[in-house]
């Protein structure tokens, strides 16, 4: 009988019911739409701006003291402060580790070549494993600056490197230097001036700068939340039950915060432009 009445109900108002099912279908379209963008609109954002390089800097701590004598400021000299690459797997360890998406330390150096010249050169990652216990993710220069282009292919030996655009230096060339032949594999540009240096591995670059398991600065890029009013509190100065709800929330500056206590020296800093 029930069954018999609800056919009947059907059959006799066919226009009430399919505007109704129709009503139905429209609203939980635009609800499923809703949901899908809420849950995916911070990776599409952070896809858009990671374009735009780092939106963390981490320098030595020593490289920004401000010392004064006598009105005369005696800092010292950046070329002497570095951090430990061997640290950098630490970022990988904080509470916010899965909101780091990339990683690309730097070291200038400069390279005396055969002919007496002297060329700038800087050690990076190209396509290195950064992993800490079960975490680790492929990171690296060319996965940090998405804007650079590059003719050939990125080193992948230790005596393989890169030139740029605007080094006179050219693919197949081999650079002597600190009595080592470097093979250029690439030439890149960039836009700024990168395209002066020779892009040398990481490591290649620490033995030839005689600077074991140093950089000067890295960069990193991650997830995180728009800056709010909150987002700019001095944690230190926080209550302890909202200094902890400042500490878990991804922040710039509370990635940032973590960086620092984290890594030994090292100084982490917020990229405001982006």
């Amino acid at each position: 009988m029930f069954f018999r009445l609800l056919w009947e109900s059907f059959r006799r108002q066919r226009r009430r019911k399919a505007l109704a099912g129709v009503a139905i279908l429209l609203g939980t379209t635009a609800v499923t739409a809703m949901l899908a963008l809420a849950t995916t609109i911070g990776d599409r954002i952070h896809k858009e701006l990671a374009v735009y390089g780092a939106n963390i800097v981490i320098t030595p701590k020593a490289a920004n003291l401000d010392v004064k004598v006598g009105g005369v400021d005696i800092k010292p000299a950046t070329g002497n402060a570095y951090l430990k690459s061997g640290d950098l797997p630490k970022l990988k360890g904080i509470f916010w580790a899965n909101n780091i998406t990339g990683v690309s330390p730097e070291l200038p150096v400069t390279l005396n070549l055969a002919n007496g010249q002297r060329m700038q050169a800087v050690g990076l990652w190209f396509h290195h494993n950064l992993a800490n216990g079960g975490s680790s993710m492929i990171t690296g220069a060319p996965a940090m600056h998405p804007w650079w282009k590059i003719t050939g292919a990125w080193p992948s030996q230790l005596n393989e490197a890169v030139a740029g655009s605007r080094t006179g230096v050219h693919i197949g060339d081999a650079v002597q230097a600190n009595h080592t032949s470097l093979r250029i594999v690439g030439q890149v540009s960039t836009g700024d001036n990168t395209d002066q240096q020779i892009l040398l591995p990481l490591a290649t670059a620490q033995r030839l700068g005689n600077l074991s398991d140093a950089v000067s600065r890295v960069e990193v890029s991650a997830r995180t939340r728009p800056e709010d009013a909150f987002a700019r509190k001095d944690p230190d100065a926080l209550s302890p039950q909202q200094r902890d709800i400042w500490y878990c929330r991804p922040y710039a500056n509370s990635i940032a915060y973590q960086i620092r206590e984290a890594i030994p020296g090292a100084d982490a800093q917020q990229v405001r432009q982006v």
